[in-house]
């Protein structure tokens, strides 16, 4: 058989069982990534819904997480093309006869197949950090009114997260090209670095990212179960944070690095990082400010009237009619003194005098912010009681 033969995925496939090999394998790889890529697809189409027919327009996390969603497709499509290529690494790092062999059959095939992987891994980075970045810039509102030291920490945590991600996606898959065998691997001080600076990064900046909500909700002057409500959409990329633990925790597998392990659990955490990052908006839309809630839910009622033909509210009497709207799909909105507190603590309360122009929020029309609408630029008049 010749070598270009041997170098197929079905003929690889065959010969080396990779089935079997690791301690995630190639099909369990494959159905798991396919289940979490298609939860990202439907959530991330339903923000994008979300915000086009309430807002009618996109914002720049909007753009962040686009960003992530189309790297995070592109990375897919070149891992179920190349995942063999994977097991085949471990396999022959493992001392396979037959994986050895496949390989050093087809060099050149075998050195397309890397580079392969080295823009696969690179897209995976990328999607991580662009929600990441999704995530800051969703967060850039709420900073006004915050001390200066806090800004600092917020633009560092920017820097950091730009310099993991030129350092996970182009330096880690590069430097370790000119060593070769597991000695290395486990005797070169540079090799070991390029295997836990990314994991350790990546972890810290989901970190730092959690801890902004956090420290924005701690003197908000609501209620205890509101701020655990509020604090929960806004910390979702804790579970990008789990993923990374877990990723990092599964290094070596039988005294060999789990190359598969990384890649699948970078893969999924590029899906639960733009699943989590579509779900932001979902909370105002659904149970948000009145405004916003009550809009989507009037979108929902004209797509119903069309299809049934009739309005049932027509003669309701007006008092019935919105309370009608409010049980419909059972999504009560948010008290209104609930946000009041909220936009009081940020000094942006309705009834208080305009923000100055400088407050750091003219990159964010206030107006058309869905989830930060208890950050909406005032329009009256100040109202001294209302402090």
């Amino acid at each position: 058989m010749t070598g270009s033969s041997l170098a197929t995925p079905s003929d690889i496939s065959q010969k080396l069982s990779l089935g079997k090999i690791g301690r995630i394998t190639q099909s369990q790889y494959a159905i798991a990534i396919g289940v979490f890529f298609g939860i990202a697809v439907l959530s991330f189409l339903g923000r994008i819904f979300i915000r086009l027919f309430t807002r009618r327009r996109l914002f720049l996390d909007d753009a962040f997480l686009s960003f992530a969603f189309a790297t995070l497709l592109v990375g897919t499509v070149l891992g179920y093309l190349r995942a063999y290529t994977i097991y085949t690494e471990l396999a022959a790092m493992e001392g396979d006869i037959t994986a050895i062999l496949v390989i050093g059959s087809n060099l050149s095939a075998h050195e397309q197949d890397f580079g392969y992987n080295i823009a696969f891994i690179g897209l995976l980075w990328t999607t991580v950090f662009a929600v990441k970045w999704c995530y800051l810039a969703f967060f850039h509102p709420l900073l006004v009114g915050m001390s200066r030291w806090f800004i600092y920490y917020y633009r560092f945590t920017i820097g950091l997260s730009l310099v993991s991600w030129v350092l996970s996606s182009f330096v880690a898959p590069i430097v370790p090209c000119p060593y070769t065998g597991m000695k290395a691997v486990l005797s070169n001080s540079t090799m070991l670095a390029m295997i836990w600076l990314p994991p350790i990064l990546d972890a810290l900046t989901d970190l730092m990212i959690i801890s902004i909500p956090i420290r924005l909700l701690y003197k908000v002057q609501v209620r205890t179960l509101t701020k655990i409500g509020l604090g929960c959409f806004l910390c979702l990329s804790i579970f990008m944070c789990a993923c990374s633990i877990i990723r990092t925790a599964g290094t070596w597998y039988h005294g060999f690095l789990d190359y598969p392990w990384q890649v699948f659990w970078l893969h999924l955490e590029g899906c639960i990082g733009v699943t989590m990052g579509s779900i932001t908006v979902y909370r105002s839309t659904l149970i948000g400010s009145n405004e916003v809630s009550t809009a989507f839910r009037k979108y929902l009622t004209r797509i119903r009237d069309a299809v049934l033909g009739s309005s049932s509210d027509a003669s309701a009497p007006p008092g019935e009619e919105i309370r009608t709207k409010t049980r419909r799909f059972g999504l009560p909105s948010i008290p209104q003194a609930t946000i009041t507190g909220v936009r009081t603590w940020f000094g942006m309360s309705k009834k208080e005098p305009n923000a100055s122009e400088g407050s750091g929020m003219t990159s964010f029309g206030s107006d058309d912010i869905d989830y930060h609408a208890l950050l909406k630029s005032p329009k009256a008049a100040a109202d001294p009681r209302r402090r």
